[in-house]
């Protein structure tokens, strides 16, 4: 399996930004994440640069798509876009 994100590297973390827990960085390995949440399949790679957004403020957004939205995670913030 793809990750959702880069689209080449193979699929080692689930993503959980909407729910269950309060915050969007809540990660999982697959098989083992939470039932009933929409899930992201991310690599490392794209799992490492999403980790760097949380911590590292001059770090570049990470964008995806989930479903027909797309998403921006920048500065701590995870965000809707309009197109």
């Amino acid at each position: 399996m793809r990750c959702q994100i880069c689209k080449s590297n193979e699929v080692d973390w689930s993503w959980h930004p909407f729910g269950p827990g309060e915050s969007y960085d809540c990660f999982s390995t697959p098989g083992s994440h939470y039932r009933g949440f929409p899930t992201i399949k991310v690599c490392d790679v794209c799992y490492n640069l999403i980790v760097a957004t949380t911590t590292d403020h001059d770090a570049p957004g990470v964008l995806f798509d989930f479903g027909r939205e797309s998403y921006c995670v920048y500065r701590n913030e995870l965000t809707e876009l309009p197109f």
